[in-house]
Parts: C-alpha cells; structure tokens; sequence
C-alpha cells in the first residue's frame, strides 16, 4: 500500500504501527499526518486516511501501553485521563468530513464535465491500538469500533471480514486512479480544508520546523512552539537526540542523568529562594516516555527573545536607558543563584532571554553546579555546554562562580554593545564604545574579563553593586538645579519688590514677609520665604524644587474655594508665592466679632467648607494647616462663604510640616489634619447655636465617627449628612420608624445608603435596599408582602441594584429576628412617595433571570424605528438645550452596555492549562478588562435566558480569542457552540459607573481641573474659547512632523485654544499623525509637563501612542509613558508600557538597585558597610531558607526536604566562618535558632540599628510584593508620574488611574464623536486643556434605545438631539466655530472611492493624496477591475429582499446578497496571481473586508463562507464584520452588504422605495464606505433608494464615477446562475479592465 506522508521536520507525527499497515494490498492508498480545519471548529488530527476498494477509513492509532479503560465518556491508560473518548472524536470528524466531501465531488464532477453526480465514498472510523490487545475495559458500545493492530490488518484486506465488522457499502472502486487522483485533490494539504500535520508536545504546537537554537554536536535543538487553541501562551521545545550524544548517555540509566535533570536544579532553586524560580523559564511538560527522543517544553512570554535574537532584531533601535536596565536585570537574576554558591556554567547569548522594558529570564541549566546535588562535571559533561571561558582554553583549576562573572562580562557586553566581545577567548576592547556612551563602566568590563580569574569578580552581587556604583552619577543634582532655573525668572529680592511694589506690609519676620501689591486688575497678596525658613539650600534643593512643582501646578489649575495662586518664583535664596488676595475677616476674626449667630447659614458654611476640602483632597491636595486663621470668611454674595488661604506654605525638612495643635489629631498625616480641623471648626461654630437636642446629638456622633473611623479621620461624609439632616425642618427631620419581623434574621437596625432607602421593582418580587444590606420581598398576587429575607449585598451588587431603582424614601428601618412580620414593609408601600413610583408604568429592569434579547439584536431592533423619529424630530434646539440637565438625566439612567461577543467557532479544551478556548467576534463594547477584574462569562441559551458558563482568563483572552475557566467538567465536550452570543459581568462594570457619574458630576459642578470646560458643550452660555498666544515652528511642523498645510493650519489653531480646542479628521486626513505630532511638541515645547491621551478603541489608543514613541525615537529614554487596558489589546511595540510592565520594570529596578539604597541608609543609622552587606546576606539568602523551612514544618512527607534545606543554610553560614549543626534541630526552632545565632556576631551596640535596618530591608520587600488590586493599584502612582498616559475612555474608567487626583496640561480625545457625555467626561475632567478630535460624520455615541426614548421623554427634546455627540454640539455652536479646525487631505482610500465619500458626506470637501494602488493591477480577477463596483440586485426582484434575522430577533438578513459575496470570494479564491498576492501578505493582515449592516447578516455570510473549502490562506485574509464594529479599521478591498431592501418606503415620482431604517443614517453610511482603500464592492439594490437620501446620493455619485470609467455595476442575477452563465458574467466583467484613470 502507498503511503502519502504529509508532516515535514518536527511536524512529523510519529504515526505508530504505520509499518503494519504498509501490508495492506498495493492499490490501496494512505494519507498520513493530516490536519483538517474546520471553519469554526478548530483542527481536527488525522492519524491515516486509508482508502481501501470500497470505502474510506479514518484510523487513529494508539501506542498506549498497559490497560485501557473507558467511563463517562473518556479513556484512561492506567490512572492516567487521556480525555475524551477517540471513537466519539474519531466519528466526529467522519460526521464533518462527509458533507465536505460530497460538496468536493460534486464541484469537481462539474469541472469533469460529468453528466451524472459522483457517489460519495461511505466514510467509517477505526481506533486502531499498536501495543495493548486488552479491550475488556472498554465500553460495550465503543469496543466494536477498536481493534488492535494485527486483528484490523486481518479484518479489513478481507473484504467479507470487512462488511462483517464496518457493514456493506454501494461498491464502485475507489482505488481505480480517478478516484485516487480526485480524492488526492481533496485531501491535498496545498489549499482547502486540510493541511500539514503538526505533532503536538504536551498540547504545545511549533509553528515553525526550523530550529531557534541547536547545540553544537547536534544533542538537542530548540523550537519555538504556541499552545494550541491559546493566544497567548507559548512555550520553548526542546528536543533531544541522544543518539548523537556519547554512549555511555544511550542507555536508558545514561539518559536520566540529562533528562528533565534541569527541573531538578529549578526546583533546588526555587525551593531555597522564590526570586531564583522567578529568573528561570519554568517547565511546562515533558516526554512522559524519556527515550532517544526525549523532548520538554518550557515557559515562554511572547515578546521574550533569546539575546542573540535581540541583539539582531531589536537593539538597533533601543535606547542607551533600556539597555542598562536589561543589564541590571541580567545581573539582578544571576545573583540570588551565585549567592547559594550555585554556578549557572552556560550563560550566554542563547541561554538569556530579555524582554523590553525589564523582563529578564535564564534557561539552559543543566549543566549547572549546585552545592548539594549532584553536579554535571566540567569533564564528564562538558558536551553539553556552548559557552567559553580562558581557563577552558588555557586550562588550570575553574573557579565556577568566576567563570560565571566571565560569562555574564560577556552577556553585558552584547546587550550594551550588540556584540560579545571579540577574540578566542573573549577580551575587553574599549574600542568597541567609541563615542563613551558607557565609559563609567569601561573599569567595570575590563575586571569582568580578566584573563586571570582571580581578578575577576567573585559573585554575580559584587558584579551587580560596582555597576550600580559606576552607572550612579550627577545626572539627578543636575536635573534639580535645571529645574530650578525654570523658575528664577525673577533673579533677585530686590527684582521681587520692583514687580511687586508694597501697598500694604501685612507682616515681616526672619521667617517670611507678606505684603499686599495690588494692582489696577487684582488685589494681590505677596509672600516671600526667606533664607532661615528655607534652611540648607542645596540640602533643600530636591525640596523646594518640589514645593515649587507643587505650587506652579495649583496655579496653572486653581482648586474650588482657594485663593487662586498667580505666579511663582525662586530667587536663588527665596521663594516668592504671588497668589490673589481675598478681601474679608478670617474665620477666627469673624468668631470674635460675635458672628456665625444664625443657624441656617451656619451649617450651610460649614457643609461648603467640607466640600472645599474633599474637593482639594480629590486633587491629592491637602492644605496641612486649616485653621479659622486660614479660612477668609467671603460675605460678597451676601451669605458667608469659606476661601481657604496659605493653601502653599514651605518647611525645610529639619523645621518638618507647620501645623497648629489645636486643630491637629495626635497622628496622621497632612489629609487626616485637615479633616480633624474641620471637624474641629464645625464644633467651635456650632457650639454659638442653639440647635434642637437630637439635631447636636446626631452631629456629635458624626464628628466623633469621622475622628475614630476606621480608619481616625478617613472621611468627613457622616459630618456632611448629619449636617445637611439639620438642614431641614423639625417636620422633615422626625423620620418614620418601621420595625420588620423576619425569621431567622440578624436582629439590629438597617444602615440607610446616604440617609435614604431605595425600592427596587421587579416582577413578583421588590427590594428595599440600603448602604450594605438588603430586604427581599416576595410579593403575593395582590402586591402584597408574602415572605421576606435580609441579605448582605457586595458594593458591586448594591450598586447596581441603586441604579435599577425606582424611587427612594427616608426612615428608620429595625429588623428583629423571631416571628416573620411584615405589616411595617406594607406601610412603607403605602409611603406616598413609594406607592407614586409603584403604580407608573414600569421602567426597563433588567431581571437576570428572565429571557431577553442580545443586545445587538435588541439595539438594531429598535433603531429603525428611532432613526425615523430622528429625522422627522421637533423639541429643543442645540442653542436652547439644557445641556447640563442632559447629561446630569443621561447618566442616571444609563445602564451598563455589557460588553458581548459572537463565538466563532465550538470551544475547545485545554486540559493543560484546563481553559475553554474559542474564536470570538466582538458585537457590543471593548474588551478592554482590567487584568485585576474577575470577569464572569455568560452565554444566551435557547430560552433566551443568560447562564454563566465560566471565568475569564484576562491574561490570555485577545482581541480574537477568549480563553474561560468553565464551572463545568471540561472533557464533557464544548461549553461554547459555533454562532452563541456571550456577555461579561465584569466586578469593575460598577466601578466604572461610579466613576463616569463622578467625572461627570464634577464637570458639571464645575470641580473639573478646567472650571469653565462645561460652558464649552452648552451653546446657551454663548462663551467662546479663551485666546492664548503661543509661537509655532511652522517649519519644525513640515520638516520634523510631515504635516500638510491643512495640518499646519490646525495645529496653528489648536494650540491657542482654551480650555477646549476641537479638530475634525474626516477618514484616512491624518488624525493619528497630527495626535503624535501635538504631544510630542507639547512636551517638548513646554506646552505640557503630563499628557493623557484618549479614544473610543483600542487601535486608536495604539496608533496615537506608537505615533509619540515614533517622534521621540532614540530620545524614549526622556520619555515615561503607560498604556492602561487589557494587555491583549495592547499592541506589540507599546507592550513595555503596558501599566503591568512599567509596574514590574518598576519592582524589577527597585530590587536591582536596592544593595545601593541600603548602604547609604545603614551609613545613616550608624551602621558600617560590612553590618550592612551581613545582615543584606543573611535577609536575601538565609531569610527564604529559613522561611521555607518553616513552611513545611506540618508536612511530615517533608523530611529530607527539610533536611537539604538545613544542609544549605549550614554550608551557607560556614562560608562566612559560622559553624552551626542543625541535624538534630526540630524545623520548628531552626529560624529562631539560626537568626539568634548570626546576629549575635554583631557588636550587641548595633542590635537595634541591625534591627531597625531589618525593618527597612522588609518593607522594601513588601513594596516589591505588593499585588495590585482593584481598589489599590500601582497605576494611581504611576499616573501621577508619566508624562504621557493612554487608554480607552472604557478602560480609564475601569482602572483604577485616580484620573479625579490627577491634573493633565493636556488631554487628547480621539473619536471624541463616538463618546456618550460620561465616556468623555472621565479624561476631560482631569485636563487643565482639552482637545478633542473626531468626526461628527461618522458613527454617533453608542446610545441604548431604551435611555434615547427614556430622555426624551423625561426632558421633552428631539431623539437626535440625544444621540448627538458632544463633539457635534460643541463644533457647531459659536464655540466650535472659534475653536473648530478641520483636516481636509486624505490618505487612505483611491480617488474614485475618496470623491464618492467626500461628495457624498462632506460637500465636496476632501483633496485626495493617494494615486498608487496597494494591489498589482495585474494581480486583480476581473471583478475588481476598477475601484468601485456595485453588484445590483435589482433584477432580482423580492427574491433579493431583505428578511428577520432568524435566531437574531429584530435583526435582518439578505439571503440574495450573502450568496453574491460568497459567489465572489470564492471566484477569487480561484484567481491564481490574486491568490498569489495574498499569500505575500503578513500574517494576520485581513485584504478583504465584509461589512455587514445587519449582525444577523454577518452570521449569514460567516454561515455560508465556513460551508465553502476555501484555500486557509485565503480564509484568513477575510475579516467579517458590522458597520458598527468597523469605525478607525481600514482593508484594501472592502464588500459592504446593504441588506435593506423592500418596497416599503415613501413613493418617489411614483414609484415605491426602500423603507431604510437605521440605513437612513448618513454616518453610519460614510463610515462603511471610507473603509475601503483601494477597491469598494457594494452589494445590493441600487435604484430604489429615494432621491436625497444617504444611499440615493451614494447610487448618484457612483453613477457619476462610472462616467469617468472608474465605476462598474455588475448584475447580481447574472453572477448567481449556472455556471455557463457566470463565465459570461465574467466576460463582462472583463469588458470593463480597459485602461481606468484616477487611480486605478
């Protein structure tokens, strides 16, 4: 029998018993090591395809040896789960295949010129096993199906054996060479739906079957290699050949020396200190079997390269700062190996693997010497190191941790230099650093590569600590002092007094002088701090530079309720604050004078005053000095009205913070002062009142809550409701009490959520719900209270649960466990203000358990309709609109657009990483979680009901995949089917909600960082933006920018604008460039000191950052930036910013550098340096020891683990003279008994500066092990400190940025159209200047029907003013007229399709740039033979109308328009130079585009696409996808579904046209169409749209295009017949390839 073999190189499956079969008869015929993919169902192996006479027979062969056994659906070898039963997978696929292959036979009988059909060969499955005969384990209704080997040779060369055991078929003979050479065609791996087999390792597939590295005598080579089905999970492949190895390691005693010996020295590492396993790439599976060809697979990152791949691929273009930092990390993660006296042995540029910003990883060690395991020689196993050392070659006595010190010289040499160091053995050549970039460290190279070891340095930690010490330098004073000087615009005191000439001295000390210097604009108060309040200047120097920083910035964005700081100077020997002067008495002035009598307006002063400090606290600004000194009472708008004053007061760091005792709690910091001394203030004021006796007792408890807390004076909020409860009338304030029975229910009172109660309406049940707790109510069928339950609620649910309310109500509410009695919740029904909001009609709640739409589906549902109502719209116009009111309204109601996606495919199980995995397509929202978030999957059933299937992987979810762990078994099958619909419940969706509503409540009290923003969006105030004058390079915009004049232009505009500026970037004129180039000049140019830049999606984010990197080029190392969202979203070049990776370069820096730190800290305890560098040893090395002996001090299975560990910590002490026996030690005592031991060698004087130091050593740790998490993140520090920050506005939302706490001198918006007023509101509030960049053209903010038709209801405004972006508004008002600049070149798309965009949605506006096609001319089939083309289907009459979405309720589909793109996709897919063409496109570069207008659509065209066998390379250039999803993508060849086609719209002169729906909307349309760059193929009908409408401006200007021959209209008809009857349409198609001008 011939055996056609299709795996290559590593792909080669070893196929067992495949030797067997070859004595099968000779015209039968075999096909060995396939792989079938199926579109939507993943690969499928095939071990051998073997096609007899009469039928086809899919084998899978088993080489298991032992029993096998079968039970619930899976097979066991041994004890050992092999998953899923391979007779169910096995006939499975015959299932899939059979339909394919009919589908195949019946083409080609067509391409044969057959009259009749072709049979189907009857296709049947074998489990065949090599090595076990035993089947009696197996289940009855498997075991017919599996035989073993010599018994299924036997069974099927036997034809009546063969009938006997598989049945009788129809006979034709297969064999026979037509049949042979058509099924070879089917089951070719060059195209179509099968390909090269690749073998699997442990569920890890190579990619690739050339080697990444191979040792020099050919005993192992290395392979990259992914886990199959997971996106972001890969690996490392080692395969030995121990047939090249010597003898002696052949056997199988020989090979377990090597064989998985380097798990063994990990495990030895990671046991004796954590930080060791954490250098180390960890392994992930192994060759259970460990024979000749013994292979294991390690842990790999994605972006992590070998250094000799780095040093080739990615140092040409890094910086001199992030070479030093992987340097740093290199050193960082051999020193905790050397300092367990263990040597590595084979360091080098294949054994260290580095990863941008600071990942370092080690592999290759096993040939590693370690002090108590037995240690692979220089001499017995030198074979298998690669590396090279003097004393290799010179000979003599090896120091290891010597040789290792060599080996790492070497290593830093080529990741500073990207070379090693030349020579046979290496040496140091100064040379090789020409210009001295790194000449502090030329000693450092030259010790390292000593030809005499005993030169070099001794351990990888004494290499570490002297580079630290040459990298130090003073690049730090220098940068103070520079800063400094930015402020000396005033040189002298004597230029201090000419600025600001004295009206009035206020008070003069040695400390400080106060004067007035007013002016004819302002009153103005001046204070100057003097040389003795500023102590030591050049001590002091970082400190005032800070307070100076601090100052400059509280005037650029003066707090609410300050005296506003007009400007700052530093004289050299004073600081001056000119700040504006506030008339009126202090507070302790006016407390003297007898005012603050009447009550009123007593608390009303006090309740401002908190909110004036939670407002400056919000900032992460704290006064650190309020007192009624500090307080200036203002009477101007004839109530009083609290001005904080000295809001900036300097203390040199010896005079330590200024504070007054009186209003100071006996701890806490410059925060907890401040609302101490307000509620200090509160009781001196209230104290003068005579307030009503239970209105004082509520106050008192208040202040004394805020005082104790938990934690001592965290909050002033009890203050506030105790005070605004005082407020209202003795009537309002006697609260109703209602006393609630409820069995077996907590006894006690229920805490209100901020002083009120909220009703929750469902529909047989109702909820009270308060702060933290609720009461569920079962309602009987009168709306009576039947039962009753008391639950606790997490923040997450009772934030929820306060938006679905439907009113709220004031009272006490007691529960008393015992007897259920409910009468009390009757009477709170009765509660008028409940019993109004219970009798309205009711609201849309979504109730979690009853079945409802997607959302998709729902939303298109309704949008037809909608749009209807937004053309035809009357209410308010955009110059009378309450914007505020909108936006206060919109926020309220909004509910959470959950994030939903489209499977792809059936998910697959990983029982490795035990993850469902499948392919997905985004529908609704961003998948942009927080890698902190817990993320809860959930999938709509048949009933229309969401069940939670599973938790989101977040690290290893993309854009395209999700990776769920199911709540189910995972080998049942999958738990996700090709075409579901899944959603998220996200811990952090609520999070984001409150944080949207704070942003938005803060513009809208004008707390934002630009007070005046709000007036910007609300055309009634009639404000125009605020001029200022800044000078532009114009020429530095061309030359270094690349900017046209259009750009130019705009950026001129922009830069001058404040507080907002506005920029229209119609499609492909160049947004992302003009976004990169106002950054980088912006910092650069002083413009800003921090930028925050921000989008509606991911790829703009992406492209707007990588715009910046790109200008700052080789400069990066001045740059510091983070990009926050999911890391699966993050592109490749932007990952070393990724929040996670700044945070770890962060950590990784701190601990590489800490031996540098402690030093100068013990010198300042007191301490010398070999105290220092001793109690450093015995914390980073005998520390972990002893803490993981203490660990395993329960495990009595333990014992020699423990006792290895002690031997360590013995020859670890003896290394340093210490000579201890812990053999008979109990573990329990060995850490108390070793630490006493070590630390009495230290002088008994130092204990407690040792200890003190010990303390220090352990909060350094705690700050590296601090895990971020979703209410404490290292990104809130890492905001406040990066010049530039970006993200989605979802994803700043979600995070935990503190954006309320951070000011930005700029923040960018792009897609600033698509964002609802709360989106956009959570980066504008923060910026000082806002520009905001978009395209009201295109798609409108993603609005739910639902909130659209509830706010316009409610405020009694059109729909479309709702839906209207705040871009829009504010463009067109007289703001934006000022402030508004539009780009008017365009790059992206060819002329003809440009013109058609720009004439039909932009009044002719757009200039087109591109002329040249990115596709060959030639390349092209017939049918994209000009730039655009329309496929009509108007001759088709109601056949092509459109038709509901099926499964997709209130969808729509186009069964016409699917079968004409499937038809020319697959006309395509046969064009041999198109076809061609795209095999030289990039991976995972998508050509053509399918937009679909309807979601239903899309499952339509996806459906019918997955039924054809197109080439893989061809399916995977194809991207599917709605109109919705499309806006800021970009393919070359675009086919845009119109789907809506009917005869229910209005007549037009007398004829019947299209009823539209949402495709009445122009945006949506413009968006669809300017996706396309070089060809644009429109499907549907054409000359029924109504005159002047969005499609019938389309259809007029494709018309005038194909006046100009740029432009074909195809008949749809014509190309869906027989195929005679294409191939005229083919003709006609060419018809139209004559020479085309514009672009073509």
């Amino acid at each position: 029998m011939k055996i056609f073999n299709n795996g290559r190189g590593i792909h080669v499956r070893e196929v067992p018993g495949l030797d067997k079969l070859k004595a099968l008869p000779d015209s039968w015929q075999a096909f060995t090591n396939l792989d079938l993919s199926l579109p939507g169902k993943g690969t499928r192996e095939i071990d051998v395809v073997l096609v007899t006479e009469d039928r086809l027979l899919l084998v899978d062969l088993k080489d298991w040896k032992g029993p096998i056994s079968s039970r619930d659906g899976n097979w066991f070898n041994g004890n050992r789960s092999n998953g899923r039963s391979p007779v169910g997978k096995i006939a499975e696929i015959v299932r899939e295949l059979h339909p394919i292959l009919k589908k195949s036979l019946s083409e080609q009988a067509k391409k044969e010129g057959l009259i009749d059909s072709l049979p189907t060969p009857m296709i049947q499955s074998a489990v065949v096993l090599t090595n076990s005969k035993d089947r009696t384990q197996i289940a009855d209704n498997e075991s017919a199906f599996v035989f073993h080997i010599d018994d299924f040779v036997k069974v099927v060369r036997n034809k009546d054996e063969r009938i006997k055991a598989f049945g009788p078929v129809y006979f034709e003979d297969f064999t026979s060479e037509a049949w042979i050479q058509r099924l070879r065609r089917f089951f070719n791996v060059g195209g179509g739906i099968f390909q090269v087999g690749k073998r699997h390792y442990g569920g890890f597939v190579a990619r690739s079957d050339t080697s990444t590295f191979q040792h020099p005598g050919e005993v192992y080579a290395e392979f990259n290699v992914e886990e199959s089905g997971i996106d972001n999970s890969f690996g490392l492949l080692r395969r030995w050949d121990f047939s090249k190895a010597d003898t002696r390691f052949q056997t199988e005693i020989g090979r377990a020396e090597i064989a998985g010996r380097e798990r063994k020295v990990i495990a030895w590492l990671d046991d004796r200190n954590p930080k060791c396993g954490e250098s180390i790439f960890k392994p992930k599976a192994e060759d259970p079997e460990r024979g000749v060809s013994y292979w294991e697979v390690f842990e790999r990152r994605r972006r992590m390269k070998r250094l000799s791949e780095f040093t080739q691929s990615e140092f040409p273009g890094t910086t001199a700062g992030e070479r030093v930092s992987l340097a740093r990390q290199v050193l960082s993660a051999v020193a905790p190996i050397h300092a367990l006296n263990a040597a590595h042995l084979d360091l080098g540029a294949h054994s260290v693997w580095v990863e941008l910003p600071s990942t370092v990883r080690l592999s290759h060690l096993m040939a590693a010497s370690l002090p108590e395991v037995q240690t692979l020689g220089e001499s017995r196993f030198q074979f298998l190191s690669t590396t090279c050392v003097p004393e290799d070659i010179l000979g003599g006595p090896v120091d290891l941790l010597r040789k290792d010190a060599f080996l790492l010289g070497c290593v830093i040499h080529a990741l500073l230099f990207g070379e090693v160091p030349r020579g046979e053995p290496p040496e140091w050549n100064s040379a090789i650093d020409a210009d001295g970039e790194f000449s502090t460290l030329h000693p450092w190279f030259e010790k390292c590569l000593d030809m005499d070891q005993s030169n070099r340095f001794s351990d990888a930690g004494k290499m570490l600590e002297a580079f630290n010490v040459a990298l130090v330098t003073g690049s730090d004073e220098k940068s103070t002092i520079e800063g400094l000087e930015r402020y000396r615009t005033l040189k002298t005191q004597r230029d201090v007094f000419k600025a600001y000439p004295e009206t009035e001295l206020i008070s003069d000390d040695e400390r400080a002088i106060i004067w007035r210097a007013d002016s004819e604009e302002q009153l103005r108060l001046v204070k100057m701090w003097q040389s003795l309040a500023l102590g030591n200047v050049v001590k002091e120097r970082s400190r005032i530079l800070a307070f100076l920083d601090h100052a400059q910035q509280l005037a650029e964005a003066p707090p609410k309720g300050s005296a506003r700081l007009l400007s700052v100077h530093w004289t050299g020997d004073a600081i001056v604050l000119v700040q504006e002067y506030v008339p009126g008495k202090t507070l302790a002035e006016s407390l003297e004078s007898g005012s603050f009598g009447e009550a009123a307006a007593t608390i009303e002063f006090v309740i401002q005053l908190i909110d004036v400090v939670e407002n400056l606290h919000g900032r992460t600004v704290a006064h650190g000095d309020i007192k009624p000194d500090n307080i200036v009472v203002d009477e101007s708008a004839g109530k009083p009205i609290p001005v904080l004053i000295d809001i900036a007061d300097y203390s040199s760091a010896q005079d330590g913070s200024r504070r007054s005792r009186a209003y100071s709690p006996a701890s806490g910091g410059r925060f907890e002062r401040d609302r101490y001394a307000v509620t200090k203030i509160a009781e001196d004021l209230l104290a003068r009142l005579d307030i009503h006796t239970e209105m004082a007792r509520r106050i008192e408890k208040a202040v004394e809550e805020c005082r104790m807390g938990p934690p001592a004076n965290g909050t002033l909020l009890p203050l506030r409701e105790a005070l605004e409860f005082a407020t209202k009338s003795p009537i309002e304030s006697e609260l109703p009490s209602f006393t609630i029975g409820l069995p077996r229910a907590e006894s006690g009172p229920m805490l209100p959520d901020e002083g009120q109660f909220w009703i929750v309406k469902g529909d047989k049940r109702l909820r009270i719900v308060g702060a933290v707790e609720e009461i569920s109510v079962e309602l009987d069928a009168n709306g009576a209270p039947a039962k009753a339950w008391r639950n606790k609620l997490e923040q997450a649910q009772a934030s929820r649960l306060t938006r679905q309310k439907v009113c709220g109500f004031r009272a006490d509410l007691v529960i008393e466990g015992g007897r259920s009695q409910l009468e009390a919740i009757s009477s709170i029904l009765e509660l008028p203000e409940v019993a109004a909001a219970l009798t309205a009609p009711p609201a849309q709640i979504e109730d979690e358990s009853g079945q409802e739409l997607s959302q998709v589906a729902s939303i298109e549902a309704k949008e037809d309709e909608l749009v209807e109502r937004e053309l035809a719209g009357e209410g308010e116009t955009a110059s009378r609109l309450d914007v505020p009111l909108l936006w206060e309204r919109s926020i309220r109601i909004e509910g959470e657009l959950k994030t939903e996606v489209l499977a792809l495919g059936d998910s697959t199980y990983r029982s490795q990483s035990r993850l469902h995995v499948l392919p997905i397509q985004l529908s609704v929202g961003d998948l942009d979680f927080d890698r902190k978030d817990v993320v809860a999957v959930e999938r709509l059933d048949s009933s229309g009901i969401w069940r939670k299937i599973g938790a989101l992987d977040v690290q290893k979810t993309s854009a395209d995949a999700l990776a769920i762990h199911g709540y189910g078994d995972g080998s049942r099958g999958p738990i996700v089917r090709d075409g579901d619909r899944l959603r998220f419940q996200s811990r952090m969706e609520n999070t984001s909600w409150q944080r949207r509503e704070e942003a938005t409540s803060r513009i809208l009290r004008r707390n934002s960082v630009a007070p005046e923003l709000l007036d910007a969006f609300y055309p009634a105030t009639g404000k125009l933006p605020r001029d200022v004058a800044v000078e532009v390079e114009e020429e530095l915009l061309v030359e270094r920018y690349r900017l046209n004049p259009t750009q130019v232009a705009a950026f001129k505009g922009i830069v001058t604008h404040r507080p907002l500026g506005l920029l229209q970037g119609p499609p492909g004129t160049g947004k992302t460039r003009f976004i990169g180039a106002l950054v980088h000049y912006a910092l650069t140019h002083g413009l800003a000191r921090n930028v925050l830049v921000a989008s509606q999606s991911h790829e703009a984010v992406n492209n707007a950052a990588e715009a910046v990197l790109t200008l700052f080029g080789k400069d990066r190392d001045s740059l510091s930036m983070i990009r926050v969202g999911a890391e699966g979203q993050v592109s490749e070049s932007l990952r070393p910013y990724h929040a996670a990776a700044v945070e770890r370069a962060y950590k990784d820096d701190f601990v590489a550098t800490r031996e540098l730190r402690m030093s100068v800290v013990a010198g300042f305890l007191g301490l010398s340096q070999a105290e220092c560098e001793a109690v450093m040893f015995f914390e980073d090395t005998v520390r972990p020891i002893l803490a993981r002996v203490s660990e395993l001090v329960e495990t009595s299975s333990e014992a020699a683990r423990i006792n290895s560990l002690k031997e360590t910590v013995q020859q670890r002490l003896l290394d340093r003279g210490i000579d201890v026996n812990l053999s008979e030690v109990e573990p329990s005592e060995v850490e108390d008994m070793v630490t006493s031991i070590f630390f009495s060698r230290l002088p008994n004087e130092t204990a407690h500066r040792v200890e003190r130091l010990r303390h220090i050593a352990e909060l350094g740790r705690d700050i590296v092990g601090t895990v971020s998490t979703w209410q404490r993140s290292y990104e809130t520090f890492l905001a406040g400190t990066r010049q530039v920050v970006s993200g989605t506005c979802v994803g700043l939302g979600r995070s935990s940025l503190g954006l309320t706490k951070t000011a930005f001198d700029l923040v960018i918006v792009d897609e600033a159209a698509r964002c609802t007023p709360s989106e956009l509101a959570v980066p504008i509030q923060a910026g000082k200047w806002v520009v905001l960049v978009g395209d009201h053209a295109q798609l409108e903010p993603q609005h739910s029907p639902d909130v659209v038709d509830a706010l316009t209801r409610e405020l009694k405004i059109a729909a479309a003013e709702v839906v209207k972006s705040d871009f829009e508004r504010a463009f067109e008002s007289a703001y934006g007229i000022r402030a508004g600049h539009t780009l008017k070149k365009q790059y992206r798309m060819l002329p003809p399709i440009g013109r058609l965009v720009s004439n039909s949605f932009y009044t002719r506006a757009l200039q087109h740039e591109r002329t040249t096609p990115e596709i060959p001319l030639e390349a092209l089939p017939p049918e994209l033979a000009v730039p655009l083309v329309w496929v009509s289907t108007d001759t088709m009459g109601a056949s092509a109308y459109q038709r509901s979405g099926g499964t997709r309720r209130g969808s729509l589909q186009n069964a016409a328009e699917a079968d004409v793109i499937v038809w020319l996709l697959k006309r395509w897919s046969e064009h041999e130079l198109f076809l061609n063409w795209i095999k030289t496109l990039p991976d995972g570069k998508q050509a053509i585009g399918v937009i679909c207008a309807y979601a239903a659509q899309l499952e339509l065209v996806r459906g019918k696409l997955q039924s054809e066998s197109l080439p893989e390379v061809f399916r995977r250039t194809i991207k599917v996808d709605t109109i919705d999803s499309y806006q800021g993508k970009e393919n070359l060849i675009v086919i845009l579904s119109l789907v809506r086609n009917n005869a229910d719209g209005i007549k037009d002169r007398g004829a019947p046209t299209i009823q539209p729906g949402f495709m009445a909307k122009k945006n949506r349309i413009n968006v669809a169409l300017s996706r396309a760059m070089d060809r644009l193929v429109i499907v549907g009908a054409k000359a029924a749209w109504r005159e002047g409408s969005p499609l019938g401006a389309v259809s007029a200007g494709f018309d005038e295009e194909a006046k100009g021959n740029d432009a074909m209209l195809l008949n749809a008809s014509e190309l869906l017949v027989s195929p005679k009857s294409a191939k005229k349409g083919k003709a006609k198609a060419a018809s139209h390839t004559k020479q085309k001008v514009g672009g073509a």
